[in-house]
This record gives C-alpha cells, sequence and structure tokens, in this order.
C-alpha cells in the first residue's frame, strides 16, 4: 500500500470537504489571541478559550467524539503549558501540572467531563501566570530570593541563605521584602509553603503526614493549625471539596 500517496489523496479530499462545509481551522493569528489569556494571566479573557476547545474549527483528531476529545485535550495542555513557561513561570510547575491534567483526562469517561477539566486546567495556568506576572513588579533581589524560596519549599529556608542569596545583609533584605511584598519573609515561606500543600491536596493523594513532611512544617498538628488558620478549612476538608471538583467531574 502507498502510504504517502493515500494520506495526499486523504489530506485532498479533507481539504475539498472543509471548504464546502466552510469549516477552516483557526488562523494563527486567531489562535494566538484565543491564548492571551495565558500570557496576560488574565480569567476574565478565558472564554475564548474554552470556546475554542469545543469548536469544530479545532479539527477532527477521530470519528469517535470521545477520543477526538481527549485528542484535543491533549494538544491544548501541550500549548498551554508552553505557554506558560514561555512566560516565565517554573517550567517543572507547569510540566507536572500538564502531566497531572493528562492522567486525570484519562480517568474521564465522558466528553462533558473532559470538558470540566479543560476548563479547570486553563483556569490554574491562568493563576500561575498571573502570580509571575505580579512578581515582575519587585525587585532583583525580592525576585531571586522568591525563585530561591519556591526551588526549596520541601527544605529549611533562613534568612541568611536567602541574604546570601539576594546579596544583601539579612536586616536590609528583611526590610526591603516587607516593603514590596507587604510580608515578613518568614510569612511570605508560610504562605507558599500553604499554596503548595493546597496543590498536592487537589492533585495528589499524599496524606496529610507526608505533605507535612515534605514542606518541612515542624509538625502535622502545626501543618493542619496554619492551614486552616490561611484557608478556612482543614487539609481534609479542603481535599474533599477541591480534589473532588477537580478530578472527579461525573455529573
Amino acid at each position: 500500500m502507498d502510504i504517502p500517496y493515500n494520506l495526499r489523496k486523504m489530506f485532498a479530499y479533507q481539504t475539498f470537504i472543509q471548504r464546502e462545509n466552510e469549516n477552516n481551522h483557526h488562523t494563527y493569528d486567531e489562535e494566538s489571541e484565543i491564548y492571551e489569556c495565558i500570557r496576560q494571566g488574565d480569567k476574565s479573557k478565558m472564554q475564548p478559550l474554552l470556546d475554542m476547545f469545543v469548536s469544530k474549527r479545532t479539527g477532527k483528531l477521530s470519528d469517535d467524539p470521545l477520543m477526538n476529545c481527549r485528542y484535543h485535550f491533549v494538544a491544548s495542555i501541550a500549548v498551554i503549558t508552553r505557554i506558560a513557561i514561555s512566560c516565565g513561570v517554573e517550567p517543572d510547575a507547569c510540566y507536572t501540572m500538564s502531566d497531572l491534567y493528562i492522567q486525570r483526562m484519562d480517568e474521564c469517561s465522558s466528553v462533558s467531563e473532559i470538558k470540566k477539566l479543560h476548563e479547570h486546567a486553563v483556569s490554574d495556568f491562568v493563576e500561575k501566570s498571573a502570580a509571575v506576572r505580579r512578581n515582575r513588579n519587585y525587585s532583583r533581589p525580592v525576585r531571586k530570593c522568591m525563585d530561591y524560596i519556591y526551588e526549596n519549599l520541601h527544605k529549611r529556608i533562613t534568612v541568611e541563605e536567602l541574604s546570601e542569596c539576594a546579596e544583601l545583609t539579612q536586616s536590609y533584605l528583611s526590610v526591603l521584602f516587607k516593603k514590596e511584598t507587604g510580608s515578613s519573609i518568614s510569612g511570605y515561606i508560610r504562605k507558599k509553603r500553604i499554596e503548595a500543600a493546597q496543590d498536592m491536596l487537589k492533585y495528589s493523594e499524599y496524606s496529610c503526614s507526608e505533605i507535612s513532611s515534605y514542606l518541612s512544617f515542624s509538625s502535622v498538628s502545626h501543618f493542619i493549625s496554619l492551614f486552616r488558620k490561611m484557608t478556612g478549612l482543614t487539609p481534609n476538608e479542603y481535599r474533599k471539596k477541591y480534589f473532588r471538583d477537580t478530578l472527579n467531574l461525573k455529573e
């Protein structure tokens, strides 16, 4: 069988059908505009991207509607991941989110579940991009400290380490960090650890004790107390609410 020849015939036929049905793909400029919500970190601009995911103009990848939706989900997440990275979001965080969302998509059994999961994914990537844009308003020493904190949340972090990273004295760094972020260094570290814990509760099945240990909290009870103080929910309550909403999408 001459596969290349057959593919050329199929391509010509498919192109003809699309023209007849006026069902052409989105142009490059259209797609670029649609993904602008990721670049700007703006949830108010998400709808065009969500609409494109269910649009006939995204193309037909399978005769089976569910498989077609699965393929488009993977393609969409791949593009969103790379756009988020190009905007400055940590690559490891992006690739981990991408892997987890695709794994969860594999567990979905209907098109409606995948659509809901896609909306969650877009929202999460927009939030990550928005956080990066906010960080750009900070001075270089403070940004360096933020990056160091992000990369070492699983370790004990001291002001001494951060001062060496920022090449400033501990006292000056503490004042500068507070002035620019409105938070003390220790308060910022706690906030970022709780945010990391929220992600782990939403996207993984790690226990509270495992999360507490991984994120270097002094004890499980301290972790639970701080988590409740900052989110209004215990870790288990948070997981029941958001793990279900994000991952168990059956209607």
